[in-house]
């Protein structure tokens, strides 16, 4: 997508099609914390600025598309919005923690 050259969300969503997790708050958790433990706090911290860009340009409907190009039919608009809450939610949990 060329609004968001860097990819993190999508490819935080192609992450979710090939580690297994389940399509809820457990599993969106369980991959944030992969996520950081794969890619870096410093690539966290990117995904995370960049959901908010798509959150102030309420984009989240090319991302449905985006996980059904990755195999996840099953994953709606609702589940998209759920896995950046989580992963909103770990960042937060983060910062608070390690200030």
């Amino acid at each position: 997508m060329d609004k968001y050259p860097e990819n993190y969300f999508e490819h935080f969503i192609f992450s979710l099609s090939t580690t297994n997790q389940e399509l809820n708050e457990a599993g969106f958790t369980a991959l944030s914390n992969l996520y950081i433990e794969i890619e870096g706090r410093e690539a966290f911290s990117k995904l995370i600025q960049e959901i908010e860009f798509i959150e102030e340009n309420k984009d989240w409907d090319e991302f449905v598309q985006v996980a059904e190009e990755f195999g996840m039919e099953n994953m709606e608009l609702e589940d998209i919005k759920k896995l950046a809450a989580c992963a909103r939610e770990v960042h937060r949990n983060w910062r608070e923690i390690n200030g």
